[in-house]
């Protein structure tokens, strides 16, 4: 069963068989935890839903999904505004009566919005150096975008057999939408370069893509020669989401004041894991581009995996980073798991002051708990949201009450995040800039002088300086004494957004640590091989763009 939104054909590769081995959400958090398969055996998941393996001495048959559609759920939460999403902040509020329970009575998105523009951004180009795959729908029926068609993954088996046991998995990013008239605006394309083209995999390439940044193919990139594998951003939701069939209402984009109701899915995570899933379930093959059959190894005798991401898709990576190190540790405890985070920041919200904000003129958000408590009470329990599940735990035990901290991304990242990770982010960032600035905020810390390019660019910089300091993590963060690598850092000061799939910015931009301009990929390496890390551009002699 697929739920009332159809999935939309698009080519959907051969069912996989099943492997004897298989992972879901544990009851209590939503890990994901690896399971055998046993005569009968029903497996409780977080989420009300339970999953039910059968397999006989003979044949394995498939697995089906009995839906107890529940959407509020532990763990963590969405973003919290533009330092993570490619779209300008809007209400996080719902709207009251946006429940699965009405989805019945709501037209699918694609007909109830007659105005469907795929957008000018976000998309990936056509190409052979990474081959589509389509999750398998019989298998994880949940993998699904926010118009009913199916997940998509792109993936390159490693060239050099020494990096066989090497893989990075990306998250695409591409901003989120949070309550019906945002979500339906996106769909629209109404007021943002971005469109349904992340909310659907109908425009993802119909056979693969182009490798480039992080996946690139290029002589000078280290990690070309790994596994790699892309993943389809379609869920408008930061890979957090479970929920199906979500009702919202809006005025229509192009016809104000004509109202329009409708129902969509969040359900990023389910694709995150449903991906996961099948690079676990051994073997896993595919057809490349020349018609040769693939066989790709096994992520679970990895030796190191990177899970990547950029804008939305940083915010995907802090919301899955500890459940999935801790999934593929319980597998392989040798196995080396870290997290590469771009476009992931604004200058810390906690620290920032509201009262004179247009937040708090033109919403009445006057404070930072008024700007993320919605976020987490109502934004996450929309999406059904999973995400970093120690953050809520460790407000509840020593500050409770405070478990709305944990709608900021930001201030998981600074506090919760215990996986080792690397994170890059532009002091002038082309969309977190001008949305962090034009919001109005002062700096409390700078004699309450108001937010400009200039403070922003100031704040980034102490950021990355102080993240990647063995004083931040054994006295300051909350969750400090669980991290055992100081995290990496690289904040050029080039006005770029993401990163991590573009070729000039990747490779044409150089920031100076210890006298040495280094690139952002070198630096990774270095990082990875042990080395502390940190180049952050100072004055106009200490970076190079292109």
């Amino acid at each position: 069963m697929r739920g009332s939104l159809a999935p939309v054909a698009c080519g959907r590769s051969a069912p996989i068989p099943l492997s004897r081995r298989r992972f879901t959400r544990s009851a209590a958090f939503g890990s994901l935890v690896r399971v055998k398969f046993a005569a009968t055996r029903r497996l409780p998941t977080a989420h009300g839903r339970a999953l039910v393996n059968r397999e006989s001495s003979t044949m394995r048959t498939s697995v089906g999904l009995v839906f107890l559609l529940v959407v509020a759920c532990d763990g963590g939460a969405p973003e919290a505004d533009a330092s993570i999403d490619a779209a300008p902040v809007t209400d996080a509020t719902p709207a009251p009566d946006a429940s699965p329970a009405d989805a019945g009575l709501a037209a699918p998105l694609d007909e109830a919005l007659d105005c469907r523009r795929p957008g000018s951004a976000g998309g990936l180009p056509g190409g052979t150096h990474l081959t589509r795959v389509d999750v398998d729908l019989d298998r994880y029926p949940d993998a699904l975008c926010n118009d009913g068609t199916g997940g998509v993954f792109f993936v390159r088996r490693a060239t050099r057999a020494e990096d066989a046991d090497r893989w990075i998995v990306q998250l695409l990013g591409g901003g989120t939408c949070q309550d019906g008239q945002s979500c339906a605006n996106r769909f629209c394309a109404s007021g943002s370069a971005i469109g349904a083209l992340k909310m659907s995999s109908r425009e993802a390439p119909t056979r693969g893509t182009t490798g480039e940044g992080i996946s690139s193919m290029r002589a000078d990139n280290p990690f070309a020669t790994w596994n790699h594998v892309v993943i389809w951003y379609c869920s408008s939701d930061a890979w957090s989401g479970t929920a199906r069939d979500v009702a919202l209402e809006a005025d229509h984009p192009e016809r104000p004041g004509e109202p329009v109701r409708y129902r969509l899915h969040f359900l990023g995570s389910e694709i995150f894991d449903a991906v996961v899933d099948t690079l676990r379930a051994a073997p896993f093959s595919y057809r490349d581009a020349s018609g040769d059959d693939v066989v790709m190894p096994d992520l679970d005798e990895a030796r190191t995996v990177l899970l990547a991401g950029a804008s939305a898709g940083s915010g995907g990576v802090r919301n899955q980073i500890d459940r999935f190190a801790e999934a593929l540790r319980s597998d392989n405890p040798a196995v080396d798991v870290r997290a590469v985070l771009d476009a992931v920041m604004a200058p810390a919200r906690e620290a920032l002051g509201y009262a004179d904000s247009a937040l708090c003129r033109e919403r009445d958000v006057c404070t930072y708990e008024a700007h993320l408590r919605p976020v987490w009470e109502e934004t996450r329990p929309l999406r059904g949201a999973v995400g970093d599940e120690s953050c809520p735990a460790w407000h509840a035990a020593n500050d409770p009450g405070s478990e709305w901290r944990c709608g900021d991304l930001d201030h998981v990242l600074r506090h919760h995040i215990t996986t080792p990770f690397f994170f890059r982010q532009d002091q002038a960032d082309g969309v977190v800039m001008p949305n962090t600035v034009d919001l109005g905020y002062t700096v409390p810390s700078r004699g309450d002088a108001p937010m400009d390019a200039r403070l922003f660019a100031e704040l980034i910089a102490e950021e990355a300086a102080t993240l990647t300091t063995s004083a931040w993590w054994s006295g300051e963060a909350h969750e400090g004494a669980g991290v055992a690598v100081i995290p990496g850092a690289f904040s050029p000061r080039c006005g770029h957004h993401e990163t991590l799939r573009t070729e000039s910015a990747t490779y044409g931009v150089r920031v100076e640590q210890d006298g040495t301009q280094r690139a952002p990929m070198g630096l990774l390496a270095a990082w990875l091989a042990g080395d502390p890390v940190r180049a952050i551009a100072g004055d106009p002699s200490t970076f190079t763009c292109p």
